[in-house]
């Protein structure tokens, strides 16, 4: 049995899929230079509007934070064209920017968005940037030089908090955290300081929302045996789904809750953990898709059609890698890379050297035959 496990990562192996998904080094340093020009920009230019808006009192100073796919490890470079590569980076500010102003919570938010994008126009419009359209949860800036957004979603926490975090760095005296800090954006141990936090949203309305919970989960989970493979197993299934639907189609978050409830450590075989994978992602996409560990909230958001469509992607999908897998002979291999390439995507490599001959029975009894059942014959009449 060939087996593909190298056609999907090699360390230092620029033809395997983890490779060719991953973005241009030159296109991440220009995402985090924006980043970093966005983060200087709200720095400067936040308290200045607070305290223009509310009164000296009212003077408001920023933290961040990086959330999302690049905080799961999880981003890709885009498939096709009119796709682009996230970046999510929250904004912090105390809740009594709003309430010692007396603001009721929906002008409250609106004022948020407000404040947000009047602070960064300037620098948008220097960098040839542009906003994106009215994002319900974030404000949106575009940069079309690299094909890549960065999303600002908005929250606030306690005052308390704040003043805890302040309080920590200035007791510890560690000079690499304070200048972290100075520069406003929270490290690991200051973002978990936040035990309160509320998202803006840009119909007025605050949804409690946590995105640690997210990234403190998912990092529980790759920290299992052989986790990795876990978050390697989520970024083929966003190429794969960024092949199939040029927008739309499972969201990321989505995928990864699916793929840690049934993923299984299989060492050294990537093809093998994916099939699995794959093989019981359409159950999971007919129904309500929960994390307990981060909350109620019900991740499928997908309509009865979408639902549909998504289910029948895994299973087409499974059936192609089910063929590749099992049915193909190492003196015949153009036809299967033709199927991954084709069926999976088509940034996956013509690199036959990169499979090898897997011809243990062990191995191969390890992994459970699939039970296929037998098709139904329904007798029709016309007229």
């Amino acid at each position: 049995m060939p087996n593909f496990h190298r056609v999907f990562v090699k360390q230092a192996e620029p033809r395997c899929y983890r490779s060719t998904i991953e973005p241009a080094q030159a296109h991440k340093n220009d995402l985090f230079a924006a980043r970093d020009k966005i983060r200087a920009q709200l720095r400067v230019e936040l308290p200045r509007l607070t305290e223009a808006t509310f009164g000296r009192e009212g003077r408001a100073v920023p933290k961040f934070r990086i959330q999302g796919s690049w905080a799961y490890k999880t981003c890709n470079r885009p498939c096709l064209d009119g796709q682009e590569m996230d970046l999510d980076y929250g904004v912090y500010l105390p809740v009594s920017a709003w309430e010692d102003n007396g603001l009721q919570p929906k002008a409250a938010a609106k004022a948020y968005f407000d404040l947000i994008e009047k602070a960064l126009a300037p620098l948008v419009k220097r960098e040839g940037w542009a906003f994106g359209e009215g994002k319900q949860t974030c404000v949106r800036v575009q940069l079309p030089g690299i094909a890549a957004h960065i999303d600002v979603p908005l929250y606030v926490a306690s005052d308390v908090e704040f003043s805890r975090i302040v309080e920590a760095v200035v007791k510890a005296m560690d000079a690499a955290r304070s200048v972290e800090f100075a520069d406003g954006e929270l490290d690991e141990q200051q973002w978990h300081e936040f035990d309160h936090v509320a998202l803006a949203m840009r119909d007025g309305t605050w949804k409690s929302s946590d995105p640690r919970k997210v990234s403190d989960w998912f990092e529980t989970e790759t920290r299992r045996t052989n986790g990795e493979q876990l978050r390697r197993i989520c970024r083929y299934l966003k190429g794969m789904r960024d092949f199939h639907w040029r927008s739309g189609g499972p969201t990321s978050i989505l995928l990864m809750i699916c793929a840690s409830k049934v993923w299984r450590s299989v060492p050294d075989r990537d093809d093998l953990a994916l099939l699995h994978v794959l093989e019981n992602l359409s159950a999971l996409f007919g129904g309500p898709v929960v994390c307990p560990q981060v909350g109620e909230e019900d991740f499928n958001r997908l309509s009865l059609k979408e639902r549909e469509s998504a289910a029948t992607w895994a299973d087409d999908k499974a059936a192609v890698l089910r063929q590749v897998v099992y049915q193909s002979r190492m003196n015949a291999l153009v036809e299967a890379f033709g199927l991954l390439s084709k069926e999976l995507d088509h940034r996956i490599e013509y690199a036959p050297d990169l499979v090898v001959a897997d011809a243990t029975a062990a191995d191969i009894r390890s992994y459970p035959r699939e039970v296929v059942p037998q098709p139904q014959h329904r007798e029709s009449r016309a007229g």
